[in-house]
């Protein structure tokens, strides 16, 4: 058991500072803007902001596969199958995020200096920069999907793993669903995407489960239960 609550930390850990880096990833270098030409200045902007959320980035997909591992060993005792079904839909998740995250340095290497990029004008760099940004944007929109169904069969396995409060199943579950809606509506452009109910509803429904799970795991870690013998 004292193994289980270790390994069960140790993922808490890791999806702790998964959680911080992709939150700074965003802070450094947002690029949800809606105006093309404050898009470019934002992501050719001089000083090391944008290469330090690209840093952060990177960062948040290697340790999205450390943890995908170090999940699917807690879990694999309670179900293994469905232990593989949730690691395998948040890994395949993984080259859609290394590719995003080299649009954007594609983006910021034509808007600030790259050699290639030197037979275009100013306005065609620009414009060659923002659709690698907007790149960036759908193709997060359609990674979601697959950042919200890896929750469900989590959820399912921390509901009947009998070590974890089964609350924190269901929650992941609700966020798998909202994941899941918030990135088909997107994908297929929703009229109500654009309200901010919609936007302000969708964040909290994806943070509902996934910031208690996290926190539980690096705390808490497991307690005693009928499934103690997994991983």
């Amino acid at each position: 058991m004292d193994s289980m609550r270790r390994s069960a930390r140790v993922a808490g850990a890791v999806y702790v500072v998964m959680g911080v880096s992709c939150l700074f990833g965003l802070v450094c270098a947002p690029l949800v803007v809606a105006d093309a030409q404050a898009l470019a200045d934002r992501i050719g902007k001089p000083g090391a902001g944008f290469r330090v959320a690209v840093a952060f980035d990177l960062l948040t997909h290697v340790c999205g596969v450390v943890l995908a591992v170090l999940l699917y060993r807690l879990f694999r005792g309670v179900d293994a199958l469905l232990a593989m079904l949730m690691a395998g839909l948040y890994l395949a998740a993984v080259p859609m995020s290394f590719a995003i995250t080299l649009s954007d340095v594609a983006a910021h290497a034509v808007l600030t200096g790259s050699e290639a990029a030197a037979v275009f004008t100013a306005e065609e760099r620009n414009a060659l920069a923002v659709a690698l940004a907007r790149a960036h944007i759908h193709g997060t929109q359609a990674a979601e999907m697959f950042w919200g169904l890896w929750l469900v069969p989590l959820g399912l396995l921390v509901r009947r793993s009998g070590f974890l409060p089964r609350v924190l199943g269901v929650l992941l579950i609700v966020s798998g669903v909202v994941y899941a809606v918030h990135s088909a509506s997107e994908v297929l452009g929703a009229p109500w995407v654009q309200a901010r109910v919609y936007t302000l509803a969708t964040m909290v429904g994806r943070g509902v489960g996934e910031l208690p799970f996290m926190l539980w795991l690096a705390v808490m870690g497991v307690r005693p239960g009928r499934a103690a013998g997994a991983g």
